[in-house]
């Protein structure tokens, strides 16, 4: 009777412990949750077997993260990964991507009615589909997909809306957020709203997010609006980037705009080194650490779990992350074709800049302008005196300010910083690590500080990023480096300075967006045609 009973015991004892972790979750007390963004290298084509195939993988990923940490609360997919173009579609014209796109894209349920796909009649097996695994897997999911919407009084002979759209998930299934994006890049088939979507949903872990897509986060509506409105200490991320060497790479503008507005954020992206689209990483603003980055030269699915600090009466106190950063074999997720290393990136207009080469063996203060802007680096750096070699980086100091394009947006930047050169010349700078050849690292700064004043001026607004990325396409640290910004009458000052000596930067600088300058006259020597190039 005794052995009877010990049985039972253990028995039941053992349900409890698998029916108590498949639903272990973060609470409202917690001082952290548990995050985890995906690096998705889709099956390419506007067709329904493609998208359906893409979620397959989603959901298989998701399988692994929740086994990975059975304590997963939210997960964030990347931009365009369900539905992605192939090459020749992406050259079809507007019309016939937009018929195409049209033809696949669901109306997305209303948010204030709570539906739950996964127990009614949807006419999307696509949401159907993610419904059902958000309830078996007992987690928030943040997907990037297509939607569209009837319009009567529309222009456009389809009589539709079609927009870029995040859509979120509970752990239930039910569909509780919804943004659509606001500032296009090169979309010419999708709509915007007349007015931003501000979009935050709630969590049953105590954390509000707001959200919005790519491109968003290099203006200020509706990402800045976001924050000030709506108190938001959390943000969710789904991008396909497109990067630009050497400051506009992908992981350093999410690390960046995470520590300027010492925000938690969980960026997911579209992964096609080939084009410059690859990073993702979990960020919480200011802390010292960076919780979990992914950056790949060739084409890989990935994924990143990591606790995240909440942000409680404006401090994180919390930093045990316990990252988990898994790459999917091709049989586990079969997306891939060709592995080969292959990257390329857009280069910034750096013909545009005032750029002078930086001496080695040299403490010098620098003054360098462009225009009525002008930057101030105070460096040290020497040379590795055990590398002889004739190849190896050198570095220059470039400054900009004016208006750039952005594709087909024009808009106004300042920037002050380190760019890394192949050698002396300046169509050698702004391009990628050469991993065919091996060119060398001499130069270490033993002391770096960039300093910009700013006047300040009314209906002047700015947007201020501390840009850095290293050699290993990570950025630094937040405690690798400080970043200020002074009020002192008339002028903003900006500083930022390295911690400690840097041997293997890219870039470090300090990268202004001037949102009123938006839409003016270029003031770029380069074409916008001559930008959209890999290299």
């Amino acid at each position: 009777m005794q052995l009877k009973d010990s049985f039972y015991w253990y028995f039941f004892g053992i349900l409890f412990l698998q029916f108590s972790s498949s639903f272990s979750q973060s609470s409202p007390e917690s001082l952290y949750y548990v995050g985890a963004v995906v690096e998705y290298h889709p099956i390419e084509g506007l067709s329904e077997t493609a998208a359906t195939s893409n979620v397959d993988n989603y959901i298989k990923i998701l399988k692994k993260a929740k086994k990975l940490n059975s304590n997963l609360d939210i997960i964030v997919y990347p931009e365009t990964g369900i539905l992605a173009e192939s090459e020749n579609e992406f050259f079809s014209s507007i019309e016939e991507k937009r018929n195409r796109f049209l033809s696949l894209a669901p109306k997305f349920p209303d948010i204030s009615e709570k539906l739950i796909p996964c127990e009614t009649k949807s006419e999307s097996e696509i949401l159907k589909k993610l419904s059902c695994a958000a309830r078996e897997y007992n987690t928030y999911l943040v997907v990037n997909y297509i939607e569209k919407e009837d319009c009567k009084e529309c222009q456009s002979g389809d009589k539709k809306k079609l927009f870029n759209s995040n859509i979120v998930f509970d752990r239930n299934g039910t569909v509780i957020s919804r943004y659509r994006k606001y500032n296009l890049f090169q979309e010419f088939s999708f709509n915007v709203t007349h007015v931003p979507d501000i979009s935050i949903f709630d969590t049953d872990f105590g954390v509000k997010f707001g959200q919005f897509i790519c491109f968003d986060i290099l203006f200020k509506t509706p990402a800045l609006e976001l924050l000030k409105t709506n108190e938001i200490k959390d943000i969710v991320y789904p991008t396909h980037w497109f990067a630009e060497l050497p400051f506009l790479d992908a992981v350093s503008i999410q690390a960046a705009w995470s520590h300027t507005n010492d925000v938690n954020f969980l960026a997911s992206g579209y992964n096609k080194p080939i084009t410059g689209s690859t990073g993702s990483g979990i960020y919480a603003g200011r802390n010292s650490k960076i919780p979990a980055t992914f950056h790949a030269n060739q084409n890989k699915n990935a994924l990143l779990i990591a606790n995240v600090p909440k942000v409680i009466d404006g401090k994180r106190d919390f930093d045990s992350f316990d990252k988990i950063s898994y790459e999917f074999t091709n049989t586990e997720v079969p997306t891939i074709v060709d592995e080969t290393i292959q990257s390329g990136y857009l280069t910034d207009f750096l013909s545009s800049f005032n750029t002078i080469v930086i001496q080695p063996e040299t403490d010098q203060f620098i003054t360098l302008c462009k225009d009525n802007f002008c930057c101030h680096f105070n460096h040290k750096a020497e040379h590795n005196k055990s590398i002889t070699d004739e190849e190896y980086y050198r570095y220059r100091f470039g400054v900009f300010s004016g208006v750039r394009p952005y594709g087909v947006i024009n808009a106004g930047v300042h920037v002050c910083g380190l760019i890394i050169c192949r050698n002396d010349s300046l169509s050698s700078c702004g391009k990628p690590i050469d991993e065919k050849n091996d060119i060398k690292f001499r130069t270490i700064f033993e002391k770096f500080q960039i300093t910009a004043i700013l006047p300040k001026r009314e209906n002047v607004s700015l947007l201020n990023l501390p840009i850095s990325l290293q050699t290993d396409y990570i950025p630094l640290d937040s405690e690798n480096f400080s970043f200020q910004s002074i009020d002192i009458a008339n002028f903003q000052i900006l500083s930022l300075n390295l911690n400690g000596a840097g041997n293997n930067l890219m870039t470090l600088g300090i990268y202004s967006r001037n949102f009123s300058s938006d839409g003016n006259q270029l003031t770029t020597i380069e074409t916008p045609k001559s930008w959209f190039k890999f290299t």
